[in-house]
């Protein structure tokens, strides 16, 4: 009973947590789509004025590497937000079988093109 007991507050605090980082990272990328577009503004901004004479190109391609760098970091931080959600997920009990129960579909397809 005792091991259940611990089984049931660590799922729990597995759920707990995963809740929590998900709302961060929520938060972050939102910021960073912020981040983003302020960066994407600029570059617009950056390739009007080369385009006009009045900037130079280098300065064009530095504002372009802050944007890449911000598309960069809001990559990652999806990549994350994923993550996270199929650990949530697991802690969850999503996805759980129980043994020699019948495949999913979608398993059953990837092992029959093999």
């Amino acid at each position: 009973m005792a091991q259940y007991n611990q089984t049931l507050v660590g799922a729990l605090g597995d759920i707990g947590d995963g809740i929590t980082q998900l709302r961060s990272l929520d938060q972050q990328i939102l910021q960073q789509q912020r981040a983003r577009d302020i960066a994407r503004s600029s570059f617009d901004i950056a390739m009007q004025r080369y385009g006009d004479g009045i900037g130079n190109y280098l300065d064009a391609l530095s504002v372009e590497q802050q944007l890449l760098q911000a598309e960069r970091e809001l990559a990652s931080l999806n990549a994350q937000r994923v993550d996270s959600a199929v650990l949530l997920m697991q802690a969850l009990g999503g996805g759980f079988q129980i043994s020699g129960s019948p495949a999913t579909p979608l398993a059953a397809a990837s092992t029959s093109s093999r």
